[in-house]
């Protein structure tokens, strides 16, 4: 099986897995619309038949109602996104194992161990043991890896103040076209802003450092340029 076929049957395979979620959760949805319409319906009805004079006009009970149905609501969308990141992280593992795995190579001549048994390294595409790459290879890992942890980081912040994070996102995905520079410039200045905020927000509730932010706000930029959030 070479590269393309495998790429198209993972993606094929996980596409199918990312649409069931989709459906999963969509179920979950129309469920609590429903209890949620039915809860409204029948507070309402509570609230005009009361005439205590002391009671009346009081919407505390239909807020604590609300709040509830509001923290089942975060639960269903917090779980759909854990979900849907993990499978998107299957699938990237996938995909790179398939990149790393196309080409084999013999280790050693009349040996049991055959082509099809070891991959080559993903940079120099050579046996591991004779990995051309060397010091080169492992940087490039290396750097991988910060970028992935800076990338799971960003899409926490963003997660953790949905409403700055809604906001970023109506302001990205804007349909108003800004035919001067100078506007198109200030809008954007406007997203960083908000996202350095957000950022700057994060860090001060938990008193942790703040390494690299302008790497990191970029980074949430591009979370939610390329939808990693929604």
């Amino acid at each position: 099986m070479n590269i393309l076929t495998a790429n198209t049957v993972t993606t094929v395979e996980f596409s199918s897995k990312l649409e069931e979620i989709n459906v999963k959760y969509k179920k979950e949805k129309e469920d609590l619309k429903k209890i949620i319409a039915e809860t409204a319906r029948s507070q309402a009805e509570q609230i005009l038949a009361d005439d205590n004079d002391d009671s009346m006009g009081n919407p505390e009970e239909l807020c604590k109602k609300l709040a509830e149905l509001r923290l089942q609501y975060n639960s269903i969308i917090v779980k759909q996104k854990e979900e849907f990141n993990s499978t998107m992280k299957e699938y990237t593992d996938k995909i790179m194992t398939n990149m790393g795995k196309w080409q084999l190579i013999k280790t050693r001549p009349n040996s049991n161990i055959t082509s099809d048994d070891i991959p080559l390294c993903f940079i120099c595409h050579k046996a591991p043991s004779i990995c051309s790459g060397g010091s080169a290879c492992r940087v490039f890992q290396e750097s991988e890896k910060k970028d992935k942890a800076l990338q799971d980081l960003a899409i926490k912040i963003l997660n953790s103040y949905e409403d700055d994070k809604r906001t970023a996102i109506r302001m990205i995905f804007s349909k108003v076209r800004i035919k001067k520079p100078d506007r198109e410039k200030q809008r954007h200045n406007q997203i960083m802003q908000c996202l350095e905020n957000t950022c700057k927000t994060y860090h001060i509730v938990r008193r942790a450092p703040l390494r690299d932010e302008k790497a990191l706000v970029m980074k949430m930029y591009d979370c939610i340029k390329y939808k990693m959030v929604y």
